[in-house]
């Protein structure tokens, strides 16, 4: 398996544009090998890529009151981030962005629905509240944040157009018969690490690290993969350079701006200007990290013995972890990996979805 202290250092200046982009996220195999394809059109509209967050009805009805100081809404947008999503909504309600909560990161180039928790001592906010790609409805008020215990998973519609071959529906009907039977290996997309500039673990190792000045710069630094060529060209004149000024005349995301300023006034510390970044974005980095670490160990287990022998692996390697709903109970895992008489049943366990192969990897603590 994979030896995670063994790891190279990830260079700050790699050019992305250069290199394989599934392996940068440890994305080295695929669920299913050698199987027939079709040419399709993914994201042709935003609406052809819908999700939408799901929680427990038990979080609504246990936490759900009139006089609690968190408001519950779902918010609808359209190709936009969620963090560009709360920028707005903060702006719009006059409330400090640290004061909204949310459950996960949804994509950008689609349109999504998910739920966040606004804190505040106003008796009453808005109940809808429309603007430019962005729809707000009250759900309630609440006595706590949402956390993730009640996030139950995330509704998927997905379109594909521009089909041209006429076994199209067989070939997919194929497919799910094997998913049926197997699974699929669940890796961590794109968006987990940035869809065109995957560096969000890179950052986050960084950071682990306490390599702040190679933290700041792989975030502010290295160019995107459809970035215009003279921005990308001044993003590496930076790097050359470490003159930060030249980046203040080039257009930048929120959270870059942020730090690019913070450094255009205290030259060099790259500590100080990770610390201007709200600390759900700093989890992320380091969230990115473990999921890079988690693909690469899917990755090795799918080439060691393919999906379809996944649950013949030794369950000496790994944690077994029981499902509910087909989510992990982690707190359970102690109790059914206790040496036991059960040893058996785990495979029966693991193919009647009962259970499941865990790993264990970094966390952000």
């Amino acid at each position: 398996m994979i030896d995670i202290i063994k790891l190279e250092p990830l260079k700050f200046y790699e050019k992305l544009t250069e290199v394989n982009l599934d392996s940068v996220i440890g994305l080295l195999e695929y669920s299913y090998k050698n199987r027939e394809t079709i040419d399709a059109r993914l994201r042709k509209n935003p609406e052809d890529f819908y999700v939408k967050e799901v929680i427990s009805d038990e979080f609504v009805q246990k936490y759900s009151s009139g006089n609690g100081s968190y408001f519950l809404y779902t918010l609808e947008k359209r190709e936009l981030t969620t963090f560009e999503s709360i920028k707005y909504v903060s702006k719009m309600l006059k409330i400090n962005a640290r004061n909204i909560s949310y459950l996960g990161l949804k994509d950008k180039d689609a349109v999504t629905e998910q739920y966040i928790v606004i804190r505040s001592e106003k008796k009453d906010l808005p109940t809808n509240l429309e603007a430019d790609k962005i729809r707000l409805r009250l759900v309630g008020k609440c006595i706590k944040g949402l956390s993730k215990d009640y996030l139950e998973g995330n509704f998927f519609r997905v379109i594909l157009r521009d089909v041209n071959d006429p076994d199209a529906l067989i070939k997919i009907e194929k497919f799910k018969e094997l998913v049926d039977k197997h699974g699929f290996a669940n890796f961590y997309g794109y968006q987990r690490f940035g869809t065109t500039r995957p560096v969000n673990h890179k950052v986050g190792l960084h950071l682990l690290r306490e390599e702040y000045e190679y933290a700041v710069k792989t975030l502010i630094g290295v160019p995107g993969i459809e970035e215009d060529d003279a921005k990308a060209e001044t993003k590496v004149k930076y790097l050359e350079s470490d003159n930060i000024d030249i980046l203040s005349n080039i257009n930048l995301g929120e959270y870059e701006k942020r730090v690019v300023r913070y450094l255009s006034k205290n030259k060099h510390d790259y500590k100080g200007a990770i610390m201007k970044l709200h600390p759900s974005l700093v989890r992320l980095f380091i969230e990115a990290f473990s999921c890079y670490i988690f693909n690469l160990i899917v990755s090795e287990m799918i080439r060691e013995r393919g999906i379809e022998r996944i649950a013949e692996l030794s369950e000496d390697e790994f944690f077994v972890v029981p499902l509910d709903k087909y989510f992990a109970q982690v707190e359970a895992v102690a109790k059914i990996n206790e040496k036991s008489n059960k040893a058996k049943n785990l495979k029966a366990e693991i193919k009647e979805r009962r259970a499941a192969l865990a790993v264990a990897i970094p966390g952000y603590l």
